[in-house]
């Protein structure tokens, strides 16, 4: 996708369709909200909705040329592994703000819950870091490759994805147990 198609596209889903399903989730007449939904930070109407529109457009512009093609795997690979690990580490850390704020802004005053909503993010995204390394460094050690911070950075995303909604409703180990379904669920996808 050319950096216009991009452009043109988040603007039409930041106008169409995120309005809607924050509106259902979140607004006081949605129909999501009247049945009972909770949504600690926008898993649903953002996180979802975001990677179901991904989805839709990488499927309608199919694979990059010759993405798996061996020959060209250089072209393909990152760029800059320090910006790729600032970022990462600068979206762990917004993300530990942002989760901890919302719980905030959800419950008043109770720092336990902000507490305990920190430490299940930190634990989630963790989790799914590790588990993304593991499963990447066994399939991959056998041709020198087994070390990708790339994968770990993105198995550290998955977990932090997969723990927003729910990280003040679910024990620590539960949100462990989250961050290891997201990191398979990247390493699989």
């Amino acid at each position: 996708m050319t950096f216009g198609g991009y452009i043109i596209f988040s603007f039409l889903f930041s106008l169409f369709t995120y309005p809607v399903a924050a509106h259902w989730a979140f607004d006081s007449n949605g129909w999501l909200l009247k049945k009972g939904y909770i949504d600690l930070a926008g898993t649903g109407p953002i996180h979802f909705v975001g990677g179901c529109g991904a989805l839709t457009i990488t499927a309608l512009l199919k694979p990059r040329l010759n993405r798996w093609n061996p020959a060209y795997a250089t072209e393909f690979s990152m760029a800059n592994t320090t910006y790729v690990a600032l970022s990462t580490l600068l979206l762990y850390v917004l993300w530990l703000f942002f989760n901890g704020g919302c719980v905030l802004g959800n419950v008043g005053s109770d720092v336990t819950a902000v507490g305990k909503t920190t430490v299940n993010t930190f634990l989630s995204g963790a989790s799914g870091a590790l588990t993304v390394y593991f499963l990447h460094y066994f399939e991959n050690s056998h041709n020198n490759d087994g070390h990708n911070l790339g994968a770990i950075c993105n198995g550290n995303l998955a977990g932090l994805v997969c723990i927003t909604g729910a990280a003040h409703n679910v024990a620590s180990y539960g949100a462990v147990i989250i961050g290891v379904f997201g990191g398979i669920t990247y390493k699989v996808v």
